[in-house]
């Protein structure tokens, strides 16, 4: 099964965009799998933007799979939201909190800049669709990521974005679909 998830996302276009739909009861170690082989077989680079966990608990988890976290950049919208302190690290941007869908925009839009200057345009990594739908109506997150999945293209990137169907509200799955290249389930 992991080797079919490599195929179809070595098969996106350059600047590809996929919703991975996950079940959430083996959510954090799929995701982690996930990013662990991408990043072994690729040379990407990756911006890990979290709504969810923090980028410091999500390192530990990461360390555990052995992702490497040397081609990995986090945006965590989760430390500053929960008084976890977020000093500035070399390796994050923090944003104020899941629900400033302007702030991760401004934020992913510095990192892949930032980012293409020195390396291969990234792999964004989404952490998930699902989440925002706490702090945002549908409608809200249905237009950010269909301006977001429009960026990752026009910036050349491929896009990962990570969603629990049975999370959230019926709809948004079936709205999120028509902005990706590719669906890959995973249960």
């Amino acid at each position: 099964m992991q080797m079919d998830i490599s195929d179809k996302l070595g098969r996106l276009a350059e600047s590809g965009v996929c919703v991975l739909e996950v079940t959430s009861a083996k959510y954090t170690e799929l995701v982690a799998k996930l990013l662990a082989s991408v990043l072994r077989e690729t040379d990407l680079k990756a911006v890990y933007v979290t709504v969810n966990k923090s980028q410091s608990f999500l390192k530990n988890i990461f360390n555990k799979f052995k992702v490497n976290l040397l081609n990995l950049y986090f945006i965590d919208a989760v430390s500053r939201d929960v008084g976890e302190p977020s000093a500035r690290e070399e390796d994050a941007m923090f944003v104020e909190s899941p629900g400033d869908l302007s702030g991760l925009s401004i934020a992913i839009e510095q990192v892949v800049a930032q980012l293409q200057k020195t390396a291969q345009k990234p792999l964004i990594f989404f952490d998930s669709i699902s989440t925002l739908t706490i702090y945002c109506s549908v409608g809200s997150v249905e237009k950010f990521v269909h301006i977001l999945t429009s960026k990752i293209r026009m910036q050349g990137c491929r896009g990962i974005f990570i969603s629990i169907p049975k999370a959230t509200d019926e709809k948004l799955p079936e709205m999120i679909k028509q902005f990706c290249d590719e669906v890959i389930k995973l249960e």
